[in-house]
């Protein structure tokens, strides 16, 4: 059954495009086809769940609590856009542009950020750091919110698992589990720390990499 759908601009109210379809999904690809530009457009908790977004303009957006599971989001422009809450699992980023967009909250799980721009962007769900930037066309001046203390990640994080809490590398700490530690603090604490977390034989083991990790970066 058809339905009227209008897409607002969530400041000022105006009516960006609409038409009648059977769902609010079905509007917004049509908007994304015929090329209307979407910035500022109002998508809060929308089911955008396997959308097909490609080449969208959507500078600006709310898309809080969305669900942008399999959504096909690549080669746009999302720049200062809210994901916050937003479900972007297994979704498509793709030569994408996200520059000084919201992430807090936001689930990632298999989310292709290939040849993506991310710039100035803010995320709090450790799920980020299975992301894999290194391959993004630039990742630089990012934060991640660990409560009320923002870790700078100007640099792609450095992931090692297979260990009973899992390392991250970040600009000025080291997750371990999931504790933020000041490199200089780690350092500073000695064997005795890594030994307490992971015992003396895989301390001993990880040690001289973790250490040399921290002098390099």
């Amino acid at each position: 059954m058809l339905k009227n759908y209008q897409l607002r601009n969530h400041q000022t109210g105006d009516v960006l495009y609409e038409g009648r379809f059977e769902t609010l999904k079905q509007c917004v690809e049509s908007a994304v086809h015929q090329r209307i530009n979407l910035s500022y457009v109002d998508l809060r908790n929308a089911n955008l769940s396997h959308a097909n977004l490609d080449d969208a303009n959507m500078e600006s957006a709310n898309l809080s609590g969305a669900n942008l599971c399999g959504a096909n989001m690549s080669e746009g422009v999302f720049d200062c856009a809210n994901f916050s809450n937003a479900d972007v699992t297994y979704a498509c980023f793709v030569q994408s542009s996200f520059k000084n967009s919201n992430f807090t909250k936001s689930s990632f799980a298999v989310t292709d950020m290939t040849d993506a721009v991310v710039e100035g962007c803010v995320f709090s769900c450790p799920s980020v750091f299975n992301m894999q930037f290194h391959r993004t066309e630039k990742f630089s001046n990012n934060m991640f919110m660990d409560g009320d203390k923002a870790v700078p990640m100007n640099k792609i994080p450095v992931m090692v698992v297979g260990l009973s809490r899992d390392i991250v590398y970040l600009d000025n700490h080291i997750k371990i589990g999931m504790d933020f530690v000041d490199k200089t603090d780690l350092i500073a604490a000695g064997d005795r720390h890594l030994e307490f977390i992971y015992g003396r034989e895989v301390a001993t083991f990880i040690r001289p990499v973790l250490y040399e990790n921290i002098v390099n970066l």
